[in-house]
């Protein structure tokens, strides 16, 4: 089966239909953040896996989104080596099947850390320690 059949892509392109589909999202208790490989130049955040953490979600991702191994561990269950259709295909078994187990309480303890660095509490934290360097 194509994995394209596999995934809901849930339309955020303008406010719009970001609105329309942000009480879809809470519905999902893994989310697919798997990109292309990044060009240097342009590096974007992880915010996909932001926003599942925050949802209480997991998060399925490659290893070449450059923070995702940062801030998910090396061994976070489900990061995909590549973007090939097979590894995704494989990923994707992955996650059904690792319903309840070891590798899913492993990556529920992996996201509930990363919700904890991005909650309002820690950034606030983070913006008073920059403030606090630059002497204001």
């Amino acid at each position: 089966a194509s994995v394209a059949g596999q995934i809901d892509v849930l339309d955020g392109s303008t406010s719009a239909s970001f609105s329309r589909n942000l009480s879809r999202i809470t519905g999902y208790n893994v989310h697919y953040a798997v990109r292309p490989d990044q060009v240097e130049d342009r590096i974007k955040p992880f915010t996909k896996g932001s926003n599942a953490a925050v949802l209480g979600a997991l998060v399925m991702v490659n290893r070449a989104v450059h923070d995702a191994v940062l801030l998910l561990g090396e061994d976070y269950p489900f990061l995909l080596e590549d973007t090939t259709e097979p590894c995704i295909r494989d990923g994707l078994d992955k996650v059904r099947g690792a319903w309840g187990g070891t590798d899913w309480k492993i990556a529920q303890d992996r996201m509930a850390e990363f919700a904890k660095l991005v909650s309002p509490a820690a950034i606030a934290g983070q913006i008073r320690t920059m403030m606090t360097l630059c002497g204001k």
